[in-house]
């Protein structure tokens, strides 16, 4: 049966994506890629001849509220739907709760991998948050691009059938079908999947350069803890690309070399430009991995605005979920069960007088339930940030009523 979906209040982030609910200001942008011939035809209808056409069909995405717009780079080029499948012609499906997906690319965005990264975030919210059942996805036999996408996306053959195009032609079609059974295993082996070649190469790299900072020679304690700083932020990174769905693998080399810089000594201000300064050094080694133009863009995008958020001239990109994840995991590090001894024992607490100690703890805790507020780039980080700040509130707290039971007996 066709399950109840409604898109209108939901927003999804990939990689590179924000697949959203459709605005009237799209209009301009869907006009662009709608209007191009060669587009429309591989779904069965005809380029949009003006933006009357585009308005009509904008208005209905908008009503019917199952229907992404794809943001790419700030423009909608492309859309998603979460269609209602042909209940007459797969009886069979009766008793699942099932959709059907429908996608179209702007031309100039094919062949950058951007749907099978949409298709596979919608895939994950259908059947972890709205709980389907089933998907299909149907593509014209003449279609190779949409088979590609729904192959890489783990669809596989369900029947054969015909469709009536705009163009009043018949186009043979496939219908293929996703479990919700076979997408969780699959989402499994997906987190198994691991380029173990490159991050080895980038864990002696970052060891390496280490071993190369004159600071670093005359302290081997800095030394060990930027390294397990490192991997700390590299877990934590690997388990948000995980559940969100990212590359693992190329979270763990944005994570591994986020603080790379400290190889170098910090003049004027280089605390503040450390995260742009690991991206320079990371830059050249990430392209001898093998890793494409726009990738090794992204990483370093994410590994520059670490720091502040503020890239300088030099680091163009866009604040992608996988971007602002590097950031978001340095920062997660930062209140687990280590930092707390760091902490007090940075801060000499045990030093302090008691009413300064009653002081630090105050004070530590309205920090931390405002830090607790602070919004995180994607709902696995957030998750894991909240959990983190609640960790260290109730530390906190606790340590308050200790202090509080120091000096007298309590009423």
């Amino acid at each position: 049966m066709n399950a109840p979906v409604d898109i209108s209040q939901t927003v999804l982030r990939t990689q590179r994506l924000i697949l959203r609910p459709w605005r009237q200001s799209d209009l301009d942008d869907f006009f662009a890629y709608a209007s191009v011939d060669g587009v429309g035809q591989m779904a069965g209808w005809k380029p949009h001849p003006d933006k009357t056409e585009t308005q009509r069909i904008l208005d209905r995405f908008i009503e019917r509220k199952r229907t992404f717009a794809l943001e790419y780079r700030g423009r909608a080029v492309g859309s998603l739907g979460v269609e209602e499948y042909d209940e007459e012609r797969f009886p069979e499906l009766a008793g699942l709760r099932c959709r059907e997906l429908g996608f179209v690319l702007a031309k100039d965005c094919w062949g950058l991998g951007l749907m099978p990264e949409a298709v596979r975030a919608v895939q994950r919210y259908l059947f972890e948050e709205v709980g389907l059942d089933v998907l299909l996805c149907a593509h014209f036999l003449s279609n190779r691009r949409s088979q590609r996408v729904q192959e890489k996306c783990g669809f596989r053959h369900y029947a054969y059938g015909t469709y009536e195009t705009q163009f009043d032609t018949v186009e043979d079609d496939e219908t293929n079908i996703l479990t919700r059974e076979e997408w969780l295993a699959g989402a499994r082996d997906r987190g198994m999947s691991l380029n173990e070649e490159r991050v080895q190469k980038t864990e002696a790299f970052l060891k390496r350069k280490f071993d190369e900072g004159a600071y670093f020679s005359t302290h081997p304690e800095a030394k060990r803890y930027r390294i397990e700083h490192s991997y700390r932020v590299a877990n934590i990174g690997r388990t948000i690309a995980r559940r969100e769905g990212f590359d693992e693998t190329e979270m763990i080399l944005a994570c591994l070399l986020h603080d790379v810089s400290y190889c170098e000594d910090f003049g004027e201000n280089g605390w503040q430009e450390h995260g742009r300064r690991a991206a320079q050094i990371a830059r050249p080694f990430l392209t001898e991995l093998g890793l494409s133009a726009d990738r090794v863009n992204d990483i370093c995008y994410g590994i520059a605005i670490h720091v502040d958020d503020e890239p300088e001239a030099g680091f163009p990109g866009e604040r992608t979920a996988f971007a602002v994840t590097v950031g978001d995991a340095d920062n997660i590090d930062r209140f687990d069960a280590y930092r707390i001894h760091e902490i007090l024992c940075a801060d000499a607490f045990l030093d302090k007088s008691f009413e300064e100690k009653q002081e630090y703890v105050e004070k530590r805790l309205a920090r931390l339930r405002e830090l607790k507020e602070v919004p995180q780039g994607t709902k696995t980080a957030q998750m894991l940030w909240e959990e983190r700040l609640s960790f260290y509130i109730a530390f906190f707290e606790r340590l308050a009523d200790q202090l509080a039971c120091s000096k007298s007996i309590r009423g």
